[in-house]
């Protein structure tokens, strides 16, 4: 347990959700190891986590602009073996594997993952 006395004066020096706080090394302190777990967890963080197809609605750049407040890159694209469907009592489209069948839509890229989580969160129709 650290008492008052043994945190760092700034608080920005340590790391948030430790059990407890970690007093953060930086620069030329960190070894290999630790510089390249620093810039893995930066990446994952403010990356894009790569193309994303999407179809309907949210081919249209007012949805854009109302998830994430700009408009991502898209290209157009085909997904080929799935065909579109009508879920009844849903009001939704979903895709279904169908052999033969084509989904016109497009690939999203350069989403941050703040924005990759809003998506997902908008467009999870719950199943499995």
């Amino acid at each position: 347990v650290w008492g008052a006395s043994a945190l760092p004066a700034d608080p920005r020096a340590m790391e948030l959700g430790a059990v407890a706080p970690t007093p953060r090394v930086h620069g030329a302190a960190l070894d290999p190891q630790a510089r390249a777990a620093e810039d893995a967890v930066r990446a994952a963080t403010h990356a894009d986590w790569g193309p994303v197809f999407v179809y309907g609605s949210m081919t249209l750049p007012q949805t854009w602009d109302a998830l994430i407040g700009r408009m991502p890159e898209l290209r157009a694209a085909k997904l080929r073996g799935y065909a579109r469907r009508t879920v009844l009592c849903g009001g939704f489209a979903a895709l279904v594997e169908k052999r033969g069948s084509l989904v016109l839509g497009q690939l999203v890229c350069g989403l941050q993952p703040a924005e990759r989580r809003l998506l997902d969160r908008l467009v999870d129709d719950g199943f499995e």
